[in-house]
């Protein structure tokens, strides 16, 4: 960094000699780039660690959900961190399983495990189903919820084939 900066000062100085005849402002903009640089690299070192945190995690998968213009990702991993940077989710270190609605994306859905523990996959597959129905607009109706089971018996299938794969 520190090399980088005095790099850039160089540059600076040689590019635009007379650019600023006050050196109250000339000091102004050069902290000013300075805090642009520190912003750039630590946006960098954020990404690089995304890429390596992506690179490791293997146990993931994402699917489109038919009928409804929507994706949903499911992740398996001893825990939640990766979740949380690369799809701005919401999540207590406590919880063994999450469904979360991704913010930068519109109709995506993430499904995270921290085990391979099937008791939570219902669970978590309610929540799933809702998210969807609410978002799309959708009532739920408890006397016509066979869409509402077909659902959630390909969510079903989908996580249990995941889970299997990944034992």
């Amino acid at each position: 960094m520190k090399n980088q900066k005095s790099q850039f000062l160089k540059e600076f100085k040689s590019e635009h000699p007379n650019r600023y005849k006050n050196d109250e402002k000339k000091e102004h903009y050069i902290l000013w780039l300075e805090q642009k640089l520190l912003e750039k690299n630590t946006q960098l070192e954020k990404e690089r660690k995304l890429e390596i945190k992506e690179y490791t995690i293997k146990k993931m998968k994402t699917f489109d959900i038919p009928i409804f213009p929507a994706k949903f990702t499911i992740f398996l991993n001893k825990d939640f961190d990766y979740l949380e940077e690369k799809y701005d989710c919401e999540i207590k270190s406590s919880w063994e399983a999450v469904t979360c609605k991704v913010r930068k994306f519109h109709n995506h859905y993430i499904v995270g495990f921290k085990s391979n523990n099937r008791s939570l996959v219902a669970h978590e597959i309610v929540h799933l189903v809702n998210f969807i129905y609410r978002d799309l607009g959708i009532e739920l109706d408890r006397y016509n919820d066979e869409n509402q089971a077909y659902l959630t018996a390909w969510f079903f299938e989908k996580i249990d084939n995941f889970m299997n794969e990944y034992k």
